[in-house]
């Protein structure tokens, strides 16, 4: 592959990333009839075989030699092979083959990133362009007031001309404030994912300005940083919060003891505030705020008498459920559509895949991401400033535990960004990695 082309490629894996995110691609006859679904399907089948055409595929030698890339894939591997048994036993085989190109999605992208590197920063600027655009789709439904006008489409309430300022299903009507309190979701079907992506931008962008050393993205970082706050996400914050708390106990720092303590316990507690919030908010301003119509916005407390006699929305529930149903057939059920157009099920990660796959392909799950774990305090110890990526994942990993799958594209990919780090090279995206360059994690906050 000519040295140029892998711009083409980060642009083929963007793509592929926004047919995930973009609530266009959730229904797309709704939104553009027969053609835009078959540009759809070709999108997701397509472009990761493209992708693999371009880049290639990880050599067996860095197989043998890297064991947490190597463990990782296989594990992959094994759950796909796994989940198909019950799947044709129970389930809807189509759903097993949509597996496929996003493990060939995996594979490209971890062989872009291991050749050329500065395709990881690349990459991380179209996300923070994408979070961007959300912002000003947030500010712009404020000031033209375009949710006056929106309308019902594929399921979702969408705002302005041609959908252009984004989906406001989930806005939010309080006594005392005049007119709905927006959440922040852009083009994503709801705002967890969106605070998901919008979160894990902060991180990452705070790994560009570090690797490259151009203030414009520090400041850009608190764009995201913004964005996420607007989503109102409890699951947002409390994957922020934990990301925060992650990175103040494993980062490097060669302070003074006292000043690493303050600076510890002082993101500590900050970044705890956000893990409260979403664990206890809820019940806490309804229990103790109820009149606070500004406060009931900040936690997603809209009709106090339903959601304080279920804060879970039914998730519980569904965990139970699932329990059950794998103590009956430890094979799983097999997978299949949930929501609107299949059956009853949790979208948590694990659950869902427990659920689907039963006790062995939750196992197999379970050691493909501790498998990613182990490497990733192994990539913070050899190159510091991929503490910034290793958060980004943990964000969207702790946000698909209320609403994800951890086998889509915005998941793999920055997984994918980590596990390229653990192979040797002498340069992170272009730049001389050491460090003494890498700048001390809590100055760097």
């Amino acid at each position: 592959m000519q040295k140029s082309n892998w711009k083409i490629a980060v642009l083929l894996i963007f793509i592929t990333w926004i047919s995930y995110e973009w609530i266009f691609f959730f229904n797309p006859l709704e939104y553009g009839g027969p053609v835009f679904l078959a540009f759809t399907f070709t999108v997701k089948l397509g472009l990761p075989i493209l992708l693999i055409l371009i880049i290639g595929m990880p050599s067996i030698n860095l197989l043998n030699r890297n064991i947490h890339i190597g463990l990782y894939i296989i594990f992959f591997v094994l759950f796909i092979l796994w989940a198909t048994f019950p799947t044709l036993l129970f389930g809807d085989f189509l759903e097993i083959l949509k597996l496929i190109p996003r493990f060939l999605l995996f594979v490209g992208t971890l062989t872009l990133f291991i050749k050329y590197p500065a395709a990881i920063s690349a990459y991380g600027k179209l996300i923070f362009c994408v979070v961007l655009l959300a912002l000003f789709q947030y500010f712009g439904n404020y000031l033209f007031r375009t949710y006056e006008s929106a309308v019902t489409i594929g399921g979702a309430l969408m705002s302005g001309p041609y959908y252009l300022f984004g989906n406001v299903t989930s806005k939010m009507y309080f006594p005392g404030i005049d007119g709905p309190v927006l959440r922040l979701v852009g083009f994503w079907n709801e705002p967890s994912n969106a605070s998901g992506t919008a979160f894990s931008s902060f991180f990452i962008t705070r790994y560009i300005y570090n690797i490259q050393h151009n203030k414009v993205w520090k400041f850009a970082s608190y764009f995201s940083l913004l964005a996420g706050l607007l989503c109102f996400s409890n699951a947002g914050y409390l994957a922020f919060g934990v990301a925060l708390i992650f990175g103040s106990f494993v980062a490097y720092n060669n302070h003074q003891f006292m000043i690493r303590f303050l600076k510890t316990t002082s993101i500590i507690l900050f970044a705890s505030l956000f893990v409260l919030l979403a664990l206890f908010g809820r019940s806490y301003v309804g229990n103790h705020y109820s009149g606070n119509s500004y406060l009931r916005a900040v936690v997603g407390l809209r009709d106090i008498d339903t959601q304080m006699a279920n804060p879970n929305g039914g998730r519980i529930e569904l965990v139970a459920t699932a329990i059950s149903e794998v103590i009956e057939n430890p094979l799983g059920m097999g997978i299949q559509s949930i929501g609107n157009k299949g059956i009853s099920a949790s979208a948590s990660a694990p659950v869902y895949w427990f659920y689907f796959t039963g006790i062995v392909g939750f196992i197999f799950l379970l050691f493909r991401e501790g498998v990613f774990f182990s490497a990733a305090l192994k990539c913070i110890k050899k190159a510091p400033v991929s503490i910034f990526l290793v958060q980004a994942w943990i964000v969207i990993l702790i946000q698909q535990l209320s609403y994800g799958s951890w086998m889509n594209p915005n998941y793999l990919i920055i997984s994918a960004a980590v596990l390229s780090l653990t192979v040797k090279k002498r340069v992170v995206d272009g730049y001389q990695c050491s460090p003494k360059v890498d700048a001390p994690y809590i100055q760097a906050l």
